[in-house]
């Protein structure tokens, strides 16, 4: 898709049927922040459908719950093509309730773009912005510090100081005690 060219998405398709989505970035990061809530995957379900489905075109809802969860997920990551990526764990290195401040004020500075009192930005505009952020931005200097790896670094005063930070902008567990214990036993399964 080219933003510049092509009209920005409203919808998402499940069985070949179109359903009207609220496209406006405030509801994509409250989308994020149920997807990485602790409450049940039923509960999710429902708060996201109610969230992102617009009510004035979607009298309805989709009958296949799980294929417009998976519609939803691919309109939030705007339907990026992730072939050939690592498909390792992927670390999260933003939130957008924790990191709001930063957000903020890299949009202000760069852009001249109050997030608080625009009326609308699609979802996909403020990605772009987002991820068109210069290095400078201390919102990125957080992420790269959250991405670090202290032990590859070679330097001894280096690494303690990528550990620090690192440890300073952690993003806090949200997986339950049981996801915990299933990655630990993955990693011993997986070193024997």
């Amino acid at each position: 898709m080219n933003i510049l060219i092509d009209a920005l998405p409203d919808f998402v398709t499940v069985k070949n049927v179109k359903y009207g989505v609220l496209t406006d970035f405030r509801i994509w990061m409250e989308f994020d922040r149920i997807m990485h809530s602790n409450i049940s995957a039923k509960d999710k379900i429902m708060m996201i459908l109610r969230l992102c489905l617009d009510s004035k075109r979607c009298k309805v809802f989709p009958e296949d719950i799980m294929e417009t969860m998976d519609a939803l997920c691919g309109f939030y990551i705007h339907n990026k093509d992730n072939k050939g990526k690592d498909k390792g764990k992927k670390e999260r290195v933003l939130d957008f309730a924790q990191d709001s401040g930063y957000i903020y004020s890299a949009f202000l500075a760069q852009y001249g773009i109050d997030l608080l009192s625009i009326p609308y930005m699609h979802w996909y505009v403020f990605c772009s912005l987002l991820e068109s952020l210069e290095d400078e931005r201390e919102i990125i200097k957080i992420m790269r510090f959250r991405l670090c790896e202290p032990e590859k670094e070679q330097n001894a005063e280096k690494r303690k100081y990528l550990r620090r930070m690192k440890e300073f902008y952690a993003l806090p567990d949200l997986r339950s005690e049981r996801e915990k214990e299933e990655e630990i036993a993955n990693i011993l399964f997986e070193a024997f």
